[in-house]
């Protein structure tokens, strides 16, 4: 979770350096005012994750911990799964929580989307709302949570089936990043890189030519047991 909070805020704050943090670096810290980023969750996440697993068992930090709590009695290795395996597991979990998010988007008014004249357009009414005195937009935001619960259905029968251990949370990595690269079409952001891509949308590319080649040479389908 740790990683995750500072993965989000870390890539928001390099997003929006320039116009905001540049001249006022203590706000970077201001997390209750907002501002994250879902790849920096989802990467940071991982990151924190893997530094978990790896530091826990560790003869160091088992030493440490013996030193600095003593009468914690004797330190015991703890049953971790591998890192790949952890990572698998947790994917599912990561598109509820994503899911449960864009819920929230959807009725604050977050995320300003491309105006559209279809009869789904949305407008947003409440003083408080980011989107107040906008006129009639995609819903941008639900169509992503509409993604997210499809995407999960799509590849949840996959979670026990790909090998080895890492493969599925590659799996749910790339399809996400195609899904997010294309809706981030009709959204309206305010920061433009190559080609006029979003950030979301670079990072998404990014992921793709890691986890595409990854799945490629490495995953493997075995049969439902």
């Amino acid at each position: 979770i740790i990683g995750g909070v500072i993965g989000a805020r870390f890539l928001h704050v390099i997003d929006f350096w320039d116009e905001v943090y540049q001249d006022d670096f203590l706000s970077v810290f201001s997390v209750w005012s907002g501002g994250i980023a879902i790849y920096g969750a989802i990467l940071g996440g991982f990151v924190g994750g893997s530094l978990y697993i790896m530091i826990r068992n560790s003869d160091w930090f088992l030493t440490l911990w013996e030193k600095v709590f003593p009468f914690m009695g004797e330190a015991h290795r703890a049953n971790l799964p591998s890192i790949g395996r952890l990572a698998d597991i947790s994917a599912p979990a990561l598109l509820v929580a994503m899911a449960i998010g864009r819920i929230g988007d959807v009725i604050n008014g977050e995320h300003f989307a491309k105006i559209s004249e279809l009869p789904w357009a949305v407008i947003y009414t409440h003083p408080d709302s980011p989107g107040v005195n906008r006129p009639p937009t995609h819903p941008a935001v639900a169509y992503e949570l509409i993604f997210d619960l499809l995407l999960l259905a799509a590849i949840w029968p996959l979670r026990n089936r790909m090998r080895p251990n890492g493969m599925f949370f590659a799996l749910y990595l790339a399809t996400y990043s195609i899904g997010r690269f294309f809706l981030s079409f009709m959204r309206e952001e305010f920061n433009k890189y190559i080609w006029e891509w979003n950030e979301a949308q670079v990072v998404a590319i990014l992921v793709l030519l890691v986890t595409v080649p990854l799945l490629v040479w490495k995953a493997q389908l075995i049969r439902p047991q």
